[in-house]
């Protein structure tokens, strides 16, 4: 054969390979679409509990549909919505709904062909469309998923089915979702409406620690009390196994609160409710291994209990042991007193490091275990944990000494000799009214605490209630600010020796007070004596025009500052300023506005070195007033008993 026969045959079968090919590429024709009208009347069963509406159904509203599809072996075959008839039932239990479905390859529907029906609402948050085909509702569909009100959750979380067949023209809707109702009540005292709530809810039964659904609210006020309530919606036969609520409130963690065991089931609500004013439970940490905590009161007559995670409560008889670091015991009680006439604190760990922190109220609850507001007996707390060298604080948990009202001596040498404190929380003492010798010694010989609380609130002061508060806290470096507004002042002695041998103390903050407060006598004496290292002390500290005797004594006695806060008394008493600024020997300036300081029986005021002899002072008098007007003992005579001959005298103008 020869090569050109060849080549045509070649070409022949490849022009022939190439035409099959073509010819078998022939277009699948699309499936051919029709559409069929139906209507049907809907409601939901009568049965159903979760389905809340005014009168406990579901109501229909604008933009409510109805998504009906084939199944069985028809499955797929024709899809598509109802729409609900305006004039046909919103705002009612029962609608009509009608609309034209798909029908798909020419099937055509008999009257007992079945379908399924899904309600699908105007804000639905569950159900998602995949090219007009809605998706299968799975447990991921409700996680993170929540509502304020039960109400609300059924309206955006439902998943209402019903099957049945074509021919039907009524059908009844079934709720397939579960709902949980979680409602948190919280005590005023510690929480305000508009709180930020943040809850999780987590299935712990296998340390898993997987969450169900996690929230983000805040507090309201309903009928007086604060609550937070909210709504979780679930697939039917999700699991509550070793479930648990972990809560924080504003930036304060609740202990976790158990949730029941369940099986959640369809169409049906479960409630979750605790009243959280159970928040702060006065608590005890290990920070080292092999801890144990005994209760050193009477347990049974002061109720006490103790638990291992804030939910389950046991009475307390015999010490606690904390086998790890991070281990923790609860307690509560109804005591009205712990009062330490001996040397047994309230507590005792072996001397083992702990963490202390809570609401130490929650000792002294009422019949309900709800912490009391009032401090019921005086001396309540008196040397609850004096000496307790092993107490610590927490600085994310805070230690709260919540009443409002406090009675005589409550707190009195609570925390005396307790060395490893080193920082008290900046609010720890709220209450605005101090009673006789309630903080009487209260941190006294603390060597370690550089931080006391930001602010001293109280504006009404009893008798000895500050007395020698801080004396011998080396360690602390400034002082916390009084109020700065008009107070009430009773008794005697009520700062008494205050910040007595702080000797690292270097501020003084605010102000004492308000000038129209009518001081008493000794209320300052001593203050900030002995506090060697005090160089910053505002210019007007002490404001008062109204002087007592001995109010101001020894009050910067030895401080390092070399300019002292003005005076503006004009009407001075028997030596409210004697020792004042005794052994201040960097002080080089005094303001002082008394015209008559020495009215009284008294030589001076200023007796007793109330101020230095050095040279190269200089005195600054208001204008008005005299200076050593020939022997007149009452008008600042210069020499021993007056202002030194040595100072310079000028005047100032307020």
């Amino acid at each position: 054969m020869s090569k050109s026969v060849i080549r045509v045959l070649i070409l022949s079968l490849l022009a022939l390979s190439f035409s099959c090919k073509k010819e078998t590429e022939i277009p699948v024709p699309a499936p051919e679409v029709q559409t069929v009208h139906y209507r049907a009347t809907v409601q939901t069963a009568v049965d159903t509990r979760a389905t809340v509406g005014d009168d406990l159904k579901y109501e229909f509203e604008e933009g409510d549909r109805v998504y009906m599809e084939s199944t069985g072996e028809d499955s797929g075959k024709m899809y598509g919505f109802l729409s609900l008839s305006v004039d046909g039932g919103i705002g009612k239990n029962v609608a009509l709904f009608e609309g034209d479905l798909i029908c798909v390859g020419g099937f055509t529907p008999t009257p007992e062909t079945p379908v399924k029906l899904i309600l699908v609402g105007p804000e639905d948050k569950l159900h998602s469309f995949d090219q007009e085909i809605i998706a299968e509702v799975t447990a991921d569909s409700y996680i993170n998923k929540w509502a304020a009100s039960l109400k609300e959750a059924v309206r955006q979380l439902s998943h209402f089915t019903v099957s049945g067949v074509f021919g039907a023209s009524y059908f009844t809707l079934q709720q397939q979702s579960s709902f949980l109702v979680m409602s948190l009540s919280f005590n005023q005292e510690t929480v305000s409406a508009g709180t930020d709530v943040t809850a999780n809810l987590v299935n712990d039964y296998d340390d898993s620690h997987s969450s169900l659904g996690e929230v983000t609210c805040q507090t309201v006020e309903v009928d007086g009390d604060i609550e937070s309530t909210w709504v979780f919606a679930f697939t039917p036969g999700t699991e509550l196994s070793g479930a648990k609520l972990e809560v924080e409130v504003g930036n304060e963690n609740v202990p976790a609160l158990k949730v029941a065991d369940a099986t959640l089931q369809a169409n049906t609500y479960y409630t979750f409710q605790r009243a959280t004013y159970l928040m702060d439970y006065f608590a005890v940490e290990a920070t080292v291994a092999s801890t144990s905590v005994t209760f050193n009161y009477a347990a049974a007559s002061n109720g006490i209990q103790y638990s291992r995670d804030g939910f389950e409560w046991l009475n307390y008889s015999s010490s606690i042991p904390l086998s790890e670091v991070g281990d923790k015991v609860y307690f509560r009680g109804k005591a009205t007193s712990f009062k330490n006439t001996g040397s047994n604190p309230l507590l005792s760990t072996g001397n083992k490091a702990c963490y202390v922190y809570g609401d130490i109220m929650f000792l002294m609850c009422d019949e309900k275990y709800k912490p009391r507001t009032a401090i019921p007996t005086e001396y309540a707390f008196q040397g609850a944990f004096k000496n307790c060298t092993w107490l610590r604080l927490k600085e994310d948990h805070k230690l709260k000494l919540s009443a409002s009202t406090l009675a005589k001596g409550c707190y009195k040498a609570m925390f005396m000799g307790c060395t490893g404190l080193t920082k008290l929380p900046y609010d720890l003492l709220p209450a605005m009214a101090v009673e006789e010798e309630a903080y009487y010694q209260m941190f006294k010989d603390c060597s370690a605490l550089t931080t006391p609380p930001t602010t001293l609130p109280a504006t009404t002061l009893k008798d000895k209630c500050y007395y020698q508060m801080f004396q011998n806290c080396k360690a602390l470096t400034s002082a916390p600010s009084f109020p700065g507004e008009k107070g009430t002042i009773s008794g005697t002695q009520n700062c008494f020796q205050m910040f007595d041998e702080c000797t690292s103390l270097k501020t003084a903050n605010g102000k004492l007070f308000t000038a129209d407060t009518q001081l008493t006598d000794e209320c300052f004496h001593g203050l900030f004596r002995h506090c060697y290292a005090l160089n910053n002390v505002p210019e007007d500290f002490l404001p008062s025009l109204h002087m007592a005797k001995w109010c101001y004594r020894g009050l910067f006695e030895g401080a390092a500052f070399t300019e002292g806060p003005k005076l503006p008394a004009t009407e001075l008493v028997d030596e409210c300023y004697r020792f004042l600024f005794n052994s201040c020997k960097n002080l080089n300036t005094i303001r002082c506005n008394a015209a008559n300081p020495n009215n009284g029986s008294y030589t001076t005021n200023w007796v007793g070195g109330g101020v230095p002899t050095s040279s190269g002072f200089t005195f600054y008098k208001n204008s008005t007033t005299t200076v050593n007007s020939g022997t007149d003992e009452t008008k600042w005579p210069r020499g021993a008993s007056g202002i030194p001959n040595n100072w310079e005298v000028e005047n100032y103008t307020e």
